[in-house]
């Protein structure tokens, strides 16, 4: 007999059957009570080990229809620094990533994202609103401020259709862009940009703030709203 818990042990088959493909993505799961007889066990270790499941994302459960299978999950490691976090999506086959321009224009900084991005108050950049999509499904807005130097000429070209920074700070400047500091906390999103990840008003998000860099010189300075639905974050433990 095993001493782990019965919750543990059936969260723990459950778990393994989802990532395994048995159930898919948008399945229903078995009702509580045809997994009470399965396992053999009490209704309330069922509820416990779904709970579990719930609370890692695996399932979710629709008022009065059943309990289903998520959608994975993306999964971005914020301890690394060689890439862009989106530019990072372009060469993975698996994902299938969008961009939408919802915004550009010159804009004068303030003092406060001045002092992130290193330059004086009221120095121009370049600010740009966009929408991410993956696999057609809206999932993040970003809100970037470039530094003048780099965006200005976005300003006087027509911009491709899926534009990205990465793509185009490696083609107008032959340098690969880096990221600096991720700050990530979570934040609810109303009104208009609600709207455009297709969620309700007050809709947990994920939110980041972060700096890029072309060599050792910030360039952009991004803030990043996020679907807490469609996204994980791994840091790494780095051993020195």
């Amino acid at each position: 007999m095993s001493n782990v818990p019965l919750k543990y042990q059936i969260y723990e088959q459950l778990r393994t059957s989802i990532i395994k493909g048995e159930f898919r993505p948008g399945e229903m799961l078995p009702s509580e009570a045809e997994l009470c007889s399965k396992y053999g066990v009490s209704r309330t270790t069922i509820i416990a080990a779904l709970q579990m499941l719930q609370n890692d994302s695996f399932i979710y459960r629709k008022q009065g229809k059943g309990t289903y299978v998520s959608e994975p999950k993306i999964s971005r490691d914020l301890s690394s620094s060689k890439t862009r976090f989106f530019g990072m999506m372009e060469s993975e086959k698996d994902i299938h990533p969008a961009t939408q321009i919802l915004q550009i224009r010159t804009e004068l900084l303030d003092s406060a994202i001045a002092d992130v991005l290193g330059v004086e108050p009221n120095e121009k950049a370049v600010y740009l609103k966009r929408l991410r999509l993956i696999d057609d499904i809206p999932v993040a807005i970003t809100w970037s401020y470039m530094l003048w130097d780099y965006g200005a000429k976005l300003l006087q070209i027509p911009l491709p259709e899926n534009f990205s920074i990465t793509s185009y700070i490696r083609s107008e400047f032959l340098q690969e862009p880096t990221q600096g500091t991720i700050r990530l906390t979570v934040e609810n999103i109303f009104g208009q940009d609600a709207r455009l990840l297709d969620v309700e008003d007050g809709f947990t998000c994920c939110k980041t703030v972060s700096t890029s860099y072309i060599g050792e010189r910030k360039f952009e300075l991004a803030y990043t709203l996020m679907r807490a639905d469609k996204f994980e974050f791994i840091i790494k433990k780095i051993d020195y």
